[in-house]
């Protein structure tokens, strides 16, 4: 029995065809999108991503995807899209938590990038030389700005680093020459070493409570700089911080600063005022170095050491307090100082430098305190105005040099306790007439009053040691004979007659009080026939006042 035939339906060819067709984009898709990254899968405890490696695209505007064969995107490698010239734009997506060191480095034409909250690192150099990338957008994910992340940027203008950033890296703005403005987050507590160095333009810049140091270099040849607002967190303030800063007109160091280093504003030609909080310990060497317009400095009052250099050749500078806490004072501290006219050096000071007042050539008088015990080489050499001096009787040794050509100095008071001059310590000391030692004589170098040839040397009765001659110039016993008589007030000025050894020079000292005297001299007088007037113009300034008279 045949059986009648069933007819079978087919599709259609075309439906077929137009299947494959339909399928063929959605197969395709995925490896154009992914051909122009170079990528490795991880997988770590059981999680698996990608981090893309290389870049091999055309540039322009590109799109980092969030997946690849469906695994996230979580990482741009080390030098991923480094000197991809023709890179100017570029997404981030966020599924991305780590940037890797130089990963866009030298895009030249890249001008823009936001880095996710995702992102928690971005490497070292990761944009450095992205010359015109002209805005970052730091979402507030990173944790930590690292070395030079975007140095040499020149095209950059403005940055604000988010309060999730807690340490800016060396040199991670350096070289940014456009850059005009810097908002800081408030969690920020380091400011790495040449961090912000050669921004040229930065006009301004706050330091957030939060910041505990300032790194080397820090901010060193931003000439631009014309106000730094350092806030009460900072301890530490790093060598050559603000060094050629030379737009910087005034500084105000907190007291929360107890470290302030070397050359830390040397060559802030424009600064003209400066407070050193009372937390300083140590001025470093060189701190205020060539600061030729600083008029006005306040030293705080914990400052033990005033190091080498720290105020040389601050032109302008016509006084100084050094405060009570300050030991020593360091080689060529206030050297060429020209326009300083007055120093108070406190008792606490044991020594002063080599050439610590080197030509300053305005000094006219000066108190060496009863506390120190050395004075360095060339340390008053060229201070032409000062005209009488009395060293006191804890100095044990004068360095070479130490007054010479000192041409205005008439008169020279050595205590008891000197036992050694150096080599010139007098010499070119054209005006100087009597030097009174009250002590031995003392060993002395080569030609300490070479060109100063009207001194005579005096010395009392009863010390030893003494010829008739002393560093090649005559000696003379001082007379014992001398009285203060006719004390008194005349002609509005309080004063007393003086009678000794006829032509002797005597020098009359005044301090105001006597607990912890500190003596000036106020007068040099010749007795002339064995008389002499003193008078005293400033004696209604002072409350009370002590006069004492060195002679024999």
């Amino acid at each position: 029995m045949c059986r009648p035939s069933i007819p079978i339906k087919r599709r259609p060819r075309w439906l077929i065809s137009l299947s494959w067709i339909l399928l063929l984009p959605l197969l395709t898709f995925p490896a154009v999108g992914q051909a122009q990254f170079n990528y490795t899968i991880n997988t770590n405890s059981g999680t698996t991503n990608v981090t893309i490696t290389g870049y091999t695209g055309s540039g322009g505007s590109v799109i980092i995807p969030g997946t690849i064969t469906g695994w996230p995107v979580a990482g741009i490698g080390d030098s991923a899209f480094s000197s991809s010239g023709s890179l100017t734009n570029v997404t981030i997506p966020d599924s991305v938590t780590s940037i890797g060191s130089f990963a866009f480095s030298s895009c030249s034409n890249l001008t823009g990038v936001t880095i996710p909250s995702s992102v928690r690192s971005m490497g070292s150099f990761a944009f450095s030389s992205c010359t015109s990338l002209t805005n970052i957008t730091i979402l507030g994910g990173v944790a930590g700005l690292e070395n030079g992340v975007v140095q040499n940027c020149t095209s950059l203008a403005s940055v604000t680093i988010p309060n999730s950033v807690t340490n800016i890296g060396p040199s991670a703005f350096s070289g940014c020459t456009n850059l005009t403005g810097v908002t800081m987050g408030h969690y920020v507590s380091t400011i790495g070493s040449f961090a912000f160095s050669g921004c040229t333009r930065l006009t301004g810049v706050t330091i957030p409570n939060s910041v505990i140091s300032i790194g080397t270099q820090a901010f060193s040849s931003c000439s631009g700089l014309a106000s730094v607002a350092i806030a009460s967190g900072v301890t530490s303030i790093g060598s050559d911080a603000f060094i050629n800063c030379s737009s910087l007109t005034s500084i105000n160091i907190p007291d929360s600063v107890t470290s302030l280093g070397d050359l830390a504003f040397n060559n802030c030609t424009n600064l003209t005022s400066a407070t050193i909080g009372n937390g300083v310990v140590s001025l470093g060497n060189s701190a205020f170095q060539w600061c030729a317009s600083l008029t006005n400095v306040t030293i705080g009052n914990r400052v033990t050491s005033i190091g080498s250099d720290a105020f040389s050749s601050c032109t302008r500078l016509t006084g100084v307090t050094i405060p009570n806490s300050v030991t020593n004072i360091g080689s060529f501290a206030f050297a060429s100082c020209v326009s300083l006219a007055s120093v108070t050096i406190p008792n606490s000071v044991i020594s002063i430098g080599r050439y610590a007042f080197y030509s300053c050539v305005n000094l006219a008088s000066l108190t060496i305190p009863d506390g120190v015990t050395g004075i360095g080489d060339g340390a008053f050499d060229s201070c032409t105005s000062l005209s009488s001096l009395t060293i006191p009787r804890s100095v044990t040794s004068i360095g070479g040099s130490a007054f010479s050509f000192c041409s205005s100095l008439t008169s020279v008071t050595v205590g008891h306790s000197v036992t050694n001059i150096g080599d010139y310590a007098f010499s070119s000391c054209t005006g100087l007439k009597g030097v009174y030692f009250q002590g031995n004589v003392p060993s002395i170098g080569s030609s300490i009053f070479y060109g100063a040839n009207s001194v005579t040397v005096y010395y009392l009765p009863g010390t030893t040691g003494w010829a008739p001659a002393f560093g090649g110039q005559p000696t003379k016993q001082l007379s014992p004979s001398l009285q203060i008589t006719a004390v008194g007030v005349r002609t509005n000025q309080f004063g007393f007659v003086i009678t000794g050894s006829s032509n002797l020079v005597i020098v009359v000292q005044a301090c105001t009080e006597l607990a912890h005297p500190i003596w000036s001299p106020v007068g040099t007088n010749t007795l002339t026939d064995g008389f002499s007037y003193f008078g005293d113009p400033a004696w209604a300034n002072f409350p009370g006042r002590f006069y004492r008279v060195l002679s024999p």
